[in-house]
């Protein structure tokens, strides 16, 4: 998958150095970087972030610099005249969650339904059961476990060429095997409850 939704290139011309000074900024899904090339100040820089300086840079033939949250950048030279460039980064951010109601189901009553919230813009959610069975472009989809064990459920938000996933651990267990401390919230609609730790099936 590839990480980066877009490349940049700025060429910034400061007065007194022979070269120009080239930004390279990358747009990554949750954090970018960027790299300086041709640098050739002899004091290094000052980043600031929404108006807070973040690191000071030494002078070197190339900087990169690594892990930077979306936000509005200033580059400013340390020497006298402060010569400075402005620049954008704009991360790709999935931001959801997954809530499962029931992580733990008795067989021939296992079904699950996942409740997944979004809150950012997406292109489109892939779901993996664990069970060999997927799911696509629907956020709460209804399952069905036809076999005991233990399953991964898995939830993969895309947007653009970026992709997130949330995942829930699902516990399908046979009718004798429910311990008494693992008394589970059944639904209401279910075909079983429990008596003192015991499962018993509805009439």
């Amino acid at each position: 998958m590839k990480l980066f939704l877009n490349t940049l290139l700025f060429l910034i011309y400061i007065t007194g150095y022979s070269q120009s000074l080239q930004l390279e900024i990358v747009d990554n899904c949750s954090s970018g970087y960027v790299v300086i090339n041709n640098d050739e100040s002899p004091v290094g820089y000052t980043m600031i972030h929404n108006g807070v300086d973040i690191l000071c840079i030494l002078p070197t033939t190339t900087d990169t610099i690594f892990d930077l949250p979306s936000g509005e950048y200033i580059l400013r030279s340390n020497g006298e005249a402060h010569e400075q460039v402005s620049f954008t980064i704009s991360n790709t951010v999935i931001d959801a969650t997954l809530h499962i109601p029931y992580t733990s189901v008795c067989i021939g009553d296992s079904y699950i339904t996942p409740i997944l919230n979004i809150y950012s813009s997406y292109n489109n959610v892939y779901w993996d059961f664990g069970d060999g069975n997927i799911s696509y472009d629907d956020i709460n989809p209804v399952h069905y476990y036809t076999q005991p064990g233990i399953y991964t459920l898995k939830a993969i938000v895309s947007e653009g060429q970026c992709s997130k996933i949330f995942e829930s651990k699902i516990v399908v267990e046979n009718i004798n095997g429910i311990q008494a401390t693992n008394r589970l919230q059944y639904r209401t609609t279910s075909n079983y409850y429990n008596v003192e730790g015991k499962v018993v099936k509805k009439l």
